[in-house]
């Protein structure tokens, strides 16, 4: 549990990074994609379907992070996903803080278009 700890918040520190120095790629297409992702993230979490859940929630993450000018926060991101796979360390779904993270989803996503990078970042 402490190794998941860490890595997650790791996580959240280079996604708020990712999120401030690529502010300006949060345009009308990057939010359509962010708009279907949670769409698609609430409809897989009422099926229960977890793991189409788990892979919409990495793909959020990603659409937050992956910008041409600052690579580097996309890419230890990707290679810090398999350490933190709740399924790699043999824990199962839990549906209640899979609901809150799409919550969470939604306001960084309200946030973003708002243009409120810096309250974005300390969410994710």
């Amino acid at each position: 549990m402490e190794q998941i700890r860490e890595i997650s918040a790791l996580r959240g520190l280079i996604s708020g990074l990712a999120i401030e120095l690529g502010a300006l790629n949060f345009d009308d297409e990057c939010f359509v994609n962010i708009d279907e992702n949670i769409e698609a993230y609430a409809e897989a979490l009422g099926r229960k379907d977890y793991q189409l859940v788990l892979k919409k929630n990495q793909e959020f993450h990603e659409l937050l992070a992956n910008n041409p000018q600052y690579p580097w926060c996309y890419r230890l991101l990707e290679n810090m996903h398999g350490m933190i796979s709740a399924q790699r360390h043999g824990m199962p779904p839990q549906h209640n803080r899979l609901a809150e993270a799409l919550d969470e989803h939604r306001s960084i996503r309200d946030m973003l278009r708002a243009g409120a990078f810096k309250a974005a970042a300390n969410m994710v």
